[in-house]
């Protein structure tokens, strides 16, 4: 089976009425969305932790550098998006990371 065959129906409830639809298999196995928390600061890219700039404890405000990201050949600075502790630091230095993977929890 393709992934644009359909693999079953679904009802879509509009303002001018009530309509059945056709659900792809790509569609039925896709990620579902995630509301982005903001308390944990994820890698924009892949790259290698070159610094850890924070412990867990330590107070931070927005725009602190909470540690250094290689990418590319260039040292990206990880800032906080908000005032708050650092709870937990999940990378260490020399940490090869992915696009999205966790790399410090604040609260």
């Amino acid at each position: 089976m393709s992934e644009t065959e359909a693999v079953g129906f679904d009802r879509l409830a509009l303002e001018n009425g009530v309509f059945e639809t056709r659900l792809t298999a790509k569609y039925v196995a896709r990620k579902p969305y995630e509301k982005k928390d903001p308390r944990v600061v994820k890698a924009a890219i892949p790259g290698v932790v070159a610094e850890v700039r924070v412990k867990p404890g330590h107070a931070v405000r927005r725009g602190d550098a909470l540690l250094v990201l290689e990418a590319m050949k260039m040292l990206n600075r990880i800032q906080s998006p908000l005032d708050g502790t650092v709870k937990a630091v999940l990378a260490a230095a020399g940490e090869k990371v992915a696009k999205g993977q966790p790399l410090v929890e604040l609260e």
